[in-house]
Parts: C-alpha cells; sequence; structure tokens
C-alpha cells in the first residue's frame, strides 16, 4: 500500500475486513455505496503510530485506512 495500487494479498485482506458491513448494508438497505480511501492528511488527523526500537534497524509499515459512503 502507499504506491496507488494494492497487491492481491491486500484486497483479500481489506474484503475479509469489510465483508460483513458491506453485505449488511447492501441486503438490508440496498444502498449504492462507494468505498474510498483517505488522504494521508485525513489519517494524520484522526489516527497515529509511533514506533521505538533499540534494535538499530528500520521497520516500514503501510495503512489503509477507507471510508464507506452511500452514492
Amino acid at each position: 500500500m502507499g504506491r496507488n495500487n494494492l497487491t492481491s494479498e491486500e484486497i483479500e485482506a481489506l474484503w475479509r475486513t469489510w465483508e460483513p458491513c458491506v453485505r449488511t448494508r447492501c441486503l438490508e438497505e440496498a444502498p449504492d455505496i462507494l468505498m474510498f480511501p483517505l488522504e494521508p492528511e485525513a489519517v494524520e488527523s484522526i489516527s497515529s503510530i509511533e514506533l521505538r526500537i533499540d534494535q538499530g534497524y528500520g521497520v516500514t509499515y503501510h495503512r489503509l485506512f477507507v471510508a464507506l459512503a452511500e452514492i
């Protein structure tokens, strides 16, 4: 993530996370929905991560925050 595209594993993880919500909303309420990634600025305004390590090696992490909206 963070490369403007998702791997198949990331898509599967995203679907496993959101599937219950999407299916429930679509089956019960039948809206048209749109799922979209939040901009980095929005993510930083609602969430932060700080990692401190003593071992001296680098750590890379990626975050994807998405929103679900009716259209």
